[in-house]
């Protein structure tokens, strides 16, 4: 498995990222104390709502920049603090704060985004014909822990050097969906084998799923806690 420019793929866009870490000022640190005393929750309890670990479009931004290892751990903590059940978070500064969102329709949860890995598969004799989603869902059919095959938008390939424009605008792609990175570079790493022994081949990139949690809503859905 590749995660490196393929020689068969879509074409990346550059994006710059900036991490910001704070300090809080007393006068910050008194007003907390005062919170904590007057809501009856610990000011670590607090802290958790309002100290950022990353925002949820950051997440998604430091995705082809940095190891998935680190953003693993990311995704971790935050799922680990929001199954705290002592601590209470603002619906509207969630993404703002991790990544994870809170959705609008039923069943409203909490989503927390996790890096995982996506695959585009192209004809191995002619990368920029279409490909068969119901060919290529018996070819995959045992493989667990990963998304149906599906068309997803693209109009042109990175062909060796060139860059081609696709007969159809649209390539086939599936996503690994474990929780689990290691679990997901074996997913990618099997399906590649797979593709490659049937006139396909693929480029693996690095991607974000998400995985949810039922939530209880606070003071008409301006706050929520996580409940399972």
């Amino acid at each position: 498995m590749f995660t490196k420019e393929p020689t068969v793929g879509r074409p990346r866009k550059d994006d710059l990222t900036t991490q910001i870490k704070f300090n809080v000022n007393n006068e910050t640190a008194l007003a907390l104390k005062r919170l904590s005393v007057n809501k009856s929750i610990s000011q670590a309890e607090i802290m958790r709502e309002l100290t950022p670990i990353i925002s949820s479009k950051s997440f998604e931004s430091l995705i082809p920049f940095i190891a998935l290892e680190n953003l693993q751990s990311i995704s971790d903590e935050c799922w680990n603090i929001l199954h705290n059940k002592a601590a209470v978070f603002s619906v509207s500064e969630i993404s703002a704060n991790m990544p994870a969102f809170v959705t609008s329709w039923e069943p409203r949860q909490v989503h927390v985004k996790y890096p995982t890995y996506k695959i585009d598969i192209f004809n191995k004799t002619k990368p920029t014909k279409s490909t068969s989603e119901i060919e290529l869902e018996k070819l995959l059919f045992n493989i667990p822990n990963r998304s149906k095959v599906y068309a997803t938008p693209a109009e042109y390939l990175i062909c060796g050097s060139k860059i081609e424009k696709l007969d159809f605008p649209f390539i086939s792609e599936v996503v690994c969906l474990s929780v689990n990175l290691d679990e997901n570079k074996a997913t990618a790493d099997r399906i590649e084998e797979i593709l490659n022994q049937n006139e396909y081949i693929c480029s693996v990139y690095p991607a974000y799923c998400i995985r949810s949690a039922n939530v209880e809503f606070i003071e008409n859905d301006k706050y929520f806690r996580v409940i399972s």
